[in-house]
């Protein structure tokens, strides 16, 4: 995986789609989660030539989960810890309705590294997870890099920018 690399996001609620655009950044450990807010559609091509307009570059890749993934996951962790109070899944997916994915998945990358014996768990949790996400990512690649770097999750930075059309323009 490249040091700086982008993943378009699609959170799909019962039919409500959010759509985020994650920028990271592994030699910094930033993560920049931008959420755009009534500015695209459900049609995953245009999303992406509109992703190219606005960020000046197309996402590297693509994610489509379904609301029952992140619940289901965070659950897995057994559950994840945001602004000292320790939440569960359908916890998190409202926190994430309330515009905190970066808090989320700032707890999810916190409660992943100080649990060294959760990483061996990575690659079924992603098999229990068949069918509630689409992606273009290698997800063997991605296990395998999760394994990697979770040591260094506790030391990453998440921070939300909602992009609506009010303000797409300094993006």
């Amino acid at each position: 995986m490249e040091n700086k690399f982008t993943l378009y996001t699609i959170i799909n609620d019962n039919g409500s789609k959010s759509h985020f655009l994650l920028r990271f950044d592994t030699t910094a450990n930033l993560l920049y989660v931008y959420h755009l807010v009534g500015l695209l559609s459900d049609n995953t091509t245009e999303n992406k030539k509109k992703l190219k307009d606005i960020f000046k570059q197309a996402p590297d890749n693509t994610i489509s989960i379904s609301s029952t993934a992140l619940i289901k996951f965070v659950d897995a962790l057994g559950g994840i810890t945001i602004s000292g109070k320790k939440i569960d899944g359908k916890a998190a997916l409202e926190e994430v309705k309330n515009d905190h994915f970066d808090a989320v998945l700032d707890g999810i990358g916190k409660k992943i590294s100080s649990n060294k014996s959760f990483v061996f768990k990575i690659p079924g949790l992603f098999n229990s997870l068949r069918g509630t996400y689409e992606t273009d990512l290698n997800v063997m690649d991605v296990i395998k890099k999760t394994i990697e770097e979770a040591p260094d999750f506790r030391d990453w930075k998440a921070e939300l920018i909602k992009v609506t059309k009010d303000n797409v323009d300094s993006i």
